[in-house]
């Protein structure tokens, strides 16, 4: 075989994962989140006008908020957030998720809720997120792509 690897070796079998490592096991691009959280925008269905927010997190996330552009927020339901005793507000373009008892979301990657929505624009857009621990010490981010 005359061509080489992703490790430089002739007719060798490595290649890069969805991360990007050579060799590695990632296949699932979500699953590279080098952040304590990762969030982006999933399975968006524009006839019914509802989206999920995806969370890879890799710590106890407490409390979060962040906005959405390109669409108004009518709704906030489900998902991780839900389950583990949040009840998610919003305004027109933020989400608002915390605990009143303490409970924290454990490491995991899921649906953090469903938004429903209406006056869709072209664009969907996640920004200023702001995600905590349980004494209230920022988490590091990372934003997924917009929808278009």
């Amino acid at each position: 075989d005359c061509t080489a690897d992703c490790n430089g070796d002739w007719g060798g079998d490595a290649i890069l994962d969805a991360c990007g490592a050579c060799g590695g096991e990632i296949t699932i691009l979500s699953e590279c989140c080098e952040s304590d959280v990762c969030i982006s925008i999933q399975n968006v269905d524009l006839i019914n006008n509802i989206l999920e927010v995806w969370m890879l997190n890799n710590k106890p996330v407490a409390g979060f908020q962040l906005n959405i552009s390109g669409v108004t927020i009518i709704s906030a339901s489900e998902g991780s957030a839900q389950s583990n005793g949040m009840s998610p507000s919003i305004s027109e373009h933020i989400v608002l998720g915390f605990s009143f008892s303490g409970n924290s979301i454990p490491p995991g990657n899921s649906i953090l809720t469903h938004i429903g929505f209406s006056e869709y624009n072209g664009s969907i857009c996640l920004s200023d997120p702001v995600f905590s621990n349980n004494s209230g010490v920022a988490l590091s981010i990372e934003l997924g792509d917009c929808f278009n």
